[in-house]
């Protein structure tokens, strides 16, 4: 029987202690099949219709079919996620092919990742400059770094780090703030180009040595090659 971790999903070797992906320790899997929810309980069938509310956002996203009321379906899924929090704190989903366990803060980390994905998606098409165009990339990286919080992924790291590198390449940082993947804030005043490089540079390492064989590593990679230090 496959094992999968506690906190990803992540599929692991039968023998290991620690995630490989999020690093979580692992405990008996026994102490964890408690908490599996039949899929007719009121928390379940609210978890599931949120799954496939944010299914359906991520596939119109990914498929560019369109952008405007996507938003609205999240709402709708964040609102259905917290009554299952609600009725019972444990509930989860199990995939029926893959055995993957989802919780709550899974699904509402990928709400925080496709509500940044919408914002990013139309900051690029718009090529927003200046210091709106900061501001815009900064509350965009807010996004991504809430999803991280709740669930580790390479994803959101990556794309919270491409909002660092779009932050810098503004050419608006005189006196602004720009947040770090730690969460805290560098000032440049006056503006430094060669500071602001440095961090969009760190920033995409970070995905790399945190993932190192995953493909936002080597999206990463490619990025830091834009990059003149």
């Amino acid at each position: 029987m496959p094992k999968f971790c506690i906190e990803c999903g992540n599929e692991l070797t039968s023998e290991a202690k620690f995630c490989s992906n999020c690093g979580k320790e692992q405990v008996e899997q026994k102490e964890q099949n408690i908490s599996l929810q039949k899929t007719t309980s009121p928390a379940a069938i609210n978890l599931k219709t949120a799954f496939s509310l944010i299914s359906r956002v991520e596939d119109e996203l990914i498929n560019n079919r369109r952008i405007a009321g996507l938003d609205g379906e999240l709402n709708d899924a964040v609102i259905l996620i917290e009554q299952a929090r609600n009725i019972d704190s444990n509930v989860v989903l199990v995939g029926e092919e893959s055995g993957k366990i989802l919780c709550c803060n899974d699904l509402l980390s990928h709400v925080f990742f496709l509500r940044g994905r919408i914002k990013f998606n139309l900051l690029f098409i718009h090529k927003m400059v200046g210091p709106s165009g900061q501001l815009e990339y900064k509350k965009t990286q807010e996004l991504f770094h809430k999803s991280y919080e709740l669930r580790q992924d390479s994803s959101s790291l990556y794309y919270e780090a491409s909002c660092i590198y779009y932050q810098v390449y503004t050419k608006s940082l005189v006196g602004c703030m720009i947040k770090g993947l730690n969460g805290e804030e560098v000032k440049f005043k006056p503006f430094s180009p060669h500071e602001g490089r440095e961090l969009a540079y760190n920033s995409f390492q970070k995905v790399i040595d945190l993932y190192p064989d995953h493909e936002y590593a080597i999206e990463a990679r490619k990025m830091q090659m834009k990059i003149d230090l």
